[in-house]
């Protein structure tokens, strides 16, 4: 007998574990030659207050902890960077990203791949400020998802935008019992720690004809562009038929 599965619980955005994590205990101190190392923030000498400031791991300025950058790619992330430097790390990163090229942006100091979702997350409070070229590092992105519509004849993305959720898919329940499975790869695939290849043939492995549907689905749950594009891509060489977002025309993705 089959059963109703509701897709939305395929639903992630972003890991729940590591986006708010307290820093309050680093300090900055000093060694027994004088020599003063760069830490969130240390005490005045009267040792009457605080002073809120740090040590920038670029520049190397004594900034506001206002304006402070850290825990980029996790809990353990050594990075501490003013909002000026990350914002030129970004800047340069997003001008040296060829467009269609499914470029990552990593953590400055730690060099690996970051969520953009978490990046977004980590740079809330300077939104104005970062807002635009995360935007553009994104739309060069995306751009690897560009076709020719054979109808309006425009070159445009065929990325599905991403949704807070999807129409129900019915599936026996010895197929619903792998669903939490599919969430957990679904989680370390946006944190960069599993590969697009082994989300694909374990949802095309385990739901059988239903794997293709549920992978159309999981791709728009996906907030980050770069990942949604990436799986979207890997989908796209097992399944290249698709329909314009634009005129809904039959085209295969591949020619």
């Amino acid at each position: 007998m089959d059963i109703e599965f509701a897709a939305p619980s395929l639903h992630w955005r972003k890991p729940t574990d590591d986006l708010h994590v307290d820093c309050s205990d680093a300090v900055l101190t000093k060694s027994s030659e004088g020599v003063m190392s760069p830490a969130t923030a240390y005490s005045s000498s009267d040792g009457d207050d605080t002073c809120n400031v740090f040590v920038c791991d670029v520049c190397l300025d004594e900034c506001d902890l206002s304006d402070g950058v850290k825990l980029i790619c996790g809990r353990s992330c050594s990075a501490t960077m003013c909002t000026a430097c990350t914002h030129t790390y970004i800047t340069v990163r997003t001008a040296s990203v060829i467009p269609g090229v499914l470029a990552k942006l990593n953590c400055p100091t730690c060099l690996v791949p970051v969520n953009l979702r978490r990046w977004h997350n980590r740079l809330a409070a300077f939104a104005p400020k970062f807002d635009d070229v995360l935007s553009q590092f994104c739309d060069k992105v995306e751009r690897s998802c560009d076709v020719k519509c054979p109808s309006c004849h425009i070159n445009r993305s065929q990325l599905p935008p991403h949704a807070s959720s999807v129409p129900p898919i019915k599936m026996l329940p010895t197929l619903a019992a792998h669903i939490p499975r599919l969430r957990e790869l679904g989680r370390a695939y946006c944190n960069h720690q599993l590969s697009a290849a082994d989300v694909v043939a374990f949802a095309q492995t385990t739901f059988g004809q239903l794997g293709d549907i549920v992978l159309e689905y999981l791709v728009q749950l996906i907030d980050d562009r770069e990942r949604r594009a990436t799986l979207y891509l890997r989908l796209r060489r097992t399944n290249p038929l698709i329909l314009t977002l634009c005129c809904n025309a039959a085209v295969c993705f591949s020619c």
